[in-house]
């Protein structure tokens, strides 16, 4: 039997390599770094979403949580530097005002559903809570909101490919600043694939970087990047919680 992987079961996001968008490089560069983004996202999202219902000690159960609130603090992180760093310069460049407020309007449409999932995933953290943990409802809380976040992520990328209209190399430049200050490690590098459509050498990144991510700055929760699809190399893994033999 196949076990399933990160890719499933909300659909990672298809980058030019396979779209063949007519835009210019700059365009391209941008929409397909910023989907490269909102793949790990993705990826992550999936692995807790899969491995939730196999997860049954509690020292796991506990690592599976502290995953989930990483993610949450990551994707909350990525949401506020769009919407104070990314699309005010976006604005500017573009003369346009509220030129990118569909795509906070979609931020905000997720964020009850997440906020729930969120508290209730704290609320099991605590050690009155310990034993509150239930697998089902954890993942109901999920569906609740992934739908809407992962048609929103996907949505904004033919966005960005529209903003080539305007002044793009100047929105490049914007983007890579913005780029450059989003720290993900080792949630983020646990979720590149670098095999991603055929080959994905995403983010670009000097060759040190996943040893100082591993031997560094993953050692505080070492167990906790268990829940990780990828290694720090960008190379897929088998993940850890899954059903045996087809099992429960």
């Amino acid at each position: 039997m196949v076990q399933p992987w990160a890719d499933q079961p909300f659909n990672l996001i298809s980058t030019s390599t396979v779209t063949k968008p007519t835009a210019s490089k700059d365009a391209i560069y941008i929409a397909d770094g910023m989907a490269n983004a909102h793949n790990m996202l993705i990826r992550c999202l999936n692995s807790i979403y899969l491995q939730a219902p196999y997860v049954k000690e509690k020292a796991d159960i506990q690592d599976l949580l502290q995953y989930s609130l990483f993610w949450e603090k990551w994707i909350h992180g990525h949401h506020d530097g769009e919407e104070q760093v990314f699309f005010p310069e976006v604005e500017k460049i573009t003369g346009e005002k509220g030129i990118m407020d569909r795509n906070i309007e979609q931020h905000h449409a997720f964020h009850p559903g997440m906020e729930a999932w969120s508290k209730y995933t704290s609320e099991c953290m605590t050690k009155e809570g310990a034993q509150k943990f239930d697998a089902t409802h954890f993942i109901s809380l999920i569906d609740g909101f992934a739908p809407q976040l992962v048609k929103h992520l996907g949505e904004e990328i033919p966005t960005l490919l529209g903003l080539d209209k305007y002044d793009i190399a100047a929105v490049k430049k914007a983007f890579q600043r913005w780029d450059k200050h989003v720290h993900t490690y080792p949630l983020g590098m646990g979720n590149v694939d670098w095999t991603f459509e055929g080959g994905n050498k995403f983010p670009d990144i000097p060759f040190f970087v996943p040893y100082l991510v591993h031997y560094v700055f993953g050692r505080k929760y070492r167990s906790v990047w268990r829940f990780n699809p990828n290694t720090l190399f960008g190379e897929k893994r088998p993940l850890v919680f899954l059903p045996k033999d087809g099992g429960e």
